[in-house]
């Protein structure tokens, strides 16, 4: 329980406490911590020589503080009743205690079968290049051009216009619908798994299995998320009637095309054909309507592009420090930054006012050589983060999805430049 919580909660006791509670409302809700713990003490138990807790209150007046919700604390039962062998055995999740604690939580928690999520759970097997692959890699120069050439391909513009033509009908429809134009919902795609021709072949149920009981150590320990994305994942095979030792994704639990994980697939995925499952690796609707609905969900602002260009950067260091600060958050209107010296072009965007539109001031690195690029990013730029929280990502999406809208409208030549 957190202290203001606490001491919020204690101030409304004093008050129910109270016989003139109905007179006394408004003073304690606009009124400190004062004499009224004490009181509640000297009415329930001998009152302490120094002033009570928050807590101490509570206990005071015989109320239980409010107890955390076992469906969301999951990695602290794995926690508590891991036992000590699997920490240098790991798997054998047929047997071990903090398996079944987790899965009879979770039976209870979403009204599963129990026998069902034991049986799953006990055929799932450890993954040690799970393991291996969810740690930190070694951190390089952050460099944007090489970064972006390692996505603006060929191939992938070309798999992009390929997907384009054969649902152009359900992009139109998405965005009709969400408000998320094409090339974004096509930049997301190529980004993410080449249009479906990288999806990731190691069973679900074994790499969030693994993470969840097993999370590795080395690094912050995840095992809270991963739980719960385990949760997810068992709640919507059950939902949908997938076999969850059927499905294939990455080694962190994300699946098909648009690599969504179970929270996502369980929030946001959408049955856009109306054949009643979602169906995110064979089903181009669902693909292309959960990828809108997601980012609509997540705050899209319909007509809005994610980026502006900057024509003209100078500013001092300490100005500089002071716009890269939030990062990608949008913070500052467009005059804002050009009292900081940084001038935004927004003639693009003739039809809308864009004078109280809030925008970050963001540093594409370069390496140690060049000069970063810089661009100022709007909250559609942010909402794009949201799906993958890296500014490296984000624009990399908007450049995929220009790149690909200019090859399907035909202006760009048939072998697309890779930069280098």
């Amino acid at each position: 329980m957190t202290a203001s919580f606490s001491r919020s909660l204690a101030r409304m006791i004093v008050c129910t406490a109270s016989i003139s509670c109905m007179v006394l409302l408004a003073s304690c809700e606009n009124t400190a911590p004062v004499a009224s713990s004490e009181e509640l003490a000297q009415n329930h138990t001998p009152a302490p020589a120094e002033q009570n807790t928050a807590d101490e209150i509570l206990e005071a007046a015989h109320i239980t503080p409010p107890q955390p919700d076992p469906c969301e604390t999951l990695g602290d039962l794995i926690r508590e009743t891991k036992p000590e062998t699997a920490l240098t055995t790991p798997g054998n999740y047929k047997e071990r205690a903090d398996v079944k604690a987790f899965a009879q939580q979770v039976s209870a928690c979403h009204n599963l079968d129990l026998a069902w999520v034991l049986d799953t759970l006990g055929q799932a097997q450890y993954q040690a290049s799970t393991a291996k692959f969810i740690m930190p890699q070694p951190s390089g120069t952050r460099n944007w051009q090489n970064f972006k050439g390692r996505f603006i391909q060929t191939n992938r513009i070309q798999a992009g216009v390929k997907f384009w033509r054969q649902n152009h009908e359900w992009l139109e429809r998405a965005e009709a619908t969400y408000g998320v134009p094409a090339d974004i919902v096509m930049g997301i795609l190529g980004v993410e798994t080449v249009f479906g021709q990288f999806t990731g072949n190691h069973r679900i149920i074994d790499a969030l299995a693994t993470l969840a009981f097993d999370f590795p150590q080395g690094r912050s320990d995840r095992t809270d998320y991963f739980a719960s994305e385990l949760a997810y994942y068992l709640v919507f095979t059950a939902r949908e009637n997938v076999p969850p030792l059927s499905v294939r994704g990455s080694y962190a639990g994300a699946m098909g095309m648009p690599q969504f994980m179970p929270s996502s697939l369980l929030n946001y995925g959408v049955d856009f054909d109306g054949d009643g499952k979602i169906d995110l690796h064979n089903s181009a609707p669902d693909i292309i309507g959960s990828v809108a609905n997601y980012l609509a969900a997540h705050g899209w602002q319909r007509g809005l592009p994610p980026t502006l260009p900057i024509l003209f950067q100078e500013t001092s260091q300490e100005s500089l420090e002071a716009l890269l600060k939030p990062d990608i958050v949008p913070t500052f209107t467009i005059q804002e930054l050009e009292q900081h010296g940084v001038l935004v072009d927004a003639s693009a965007n003739e039809n809308m006012d864009m004078t109280h539109t809030k925008l970050a001031f963001i540093a594409l690195e370069n390496g140690t050589d060049l000069p970063p690029d810089y661009i100022a990013g709007t909250q559609n730029f942010f909402v794009i983060t949201r799906y993958n929280r890296s500014s490296f990502y984000a624009m990399v999406v908007v450049e995929m999805g220009n790149a690909i809208a200019k090859a399907y409208a035909g202006n760009m030549p048939s072998k697309v430049a890779v930069p280098h």
